[in-house]
């Protein structure tokens, strides 16, 4: 939602819930502090804090926003398509540490990307589709980068 500012945003999955909304009013200094506390603990750099328009930030904060916003809803299953796509380097490896911590509080990630290097530093398994058929599926340690590599080609069974 590049046209809301960041509190807004940020809060998009619980503005119905108590404290946001409390008798079809919505509280907007649970929105405040909510967007507050998410942009200090994703640091997440807006010029503007809370009132920052998400559409004039960096994409790399766009990404944290979104991410924050999301894990912070505790989801049983958390998918990212393409989370890194276009970041600078610093972005990524802190995206890449947010999905793994996301992981490790037990849900379950499922991860779409085109990155081989990011399949490869994430998944537990891992799945290859090419050309909408099912080319894999096997535990991450027992693939070579090659082998993914062949199976996103289309190359089958090695």
């Amino acid at each position: 939602m590049l046209d809301f500012d960041l509190a807004d945003n940020l809060a998009l999955k619980v503005y119905h819930k108590p404290p946001f909304c409390q008798g079809g009013i919505l509280r907007h200094a649970a929105f405040d502090a909510h967007g507050e506390a998410l942009i200090r603990d994703y640091d997440i750099r807006c010029a503007q804090g809370i009132r920052t328009p998400v559409r004039s930030m960096s994409g790399g904060n766009q990404q944290k926003a979104i991410i924050a916003r999301e894990i912070e809803g505790r989801s049983q299953l958390m998918i990212f398509v393409q989370p890194t796509r276009g970041l600078d380097i610093g972005a990524i490896e802190y995206i890449h540490r947010q999905i793994l911590a996301e992981r490790e509080r037990g849900s379950a990630v499922l991860l779409i990307s085109l990155e081989l290097e990011e399949i490869m530093a994430l998944a537990d398994t891992i799945g290859v589709i090419y050309n909408g058929q099912l080319q894999s599926v096997a535990p991450a340690h027992t693939m070579t980068t090659s082998q993914v590599g062949q199976f996103m080609m289309g190359v089958r069974g090695q």
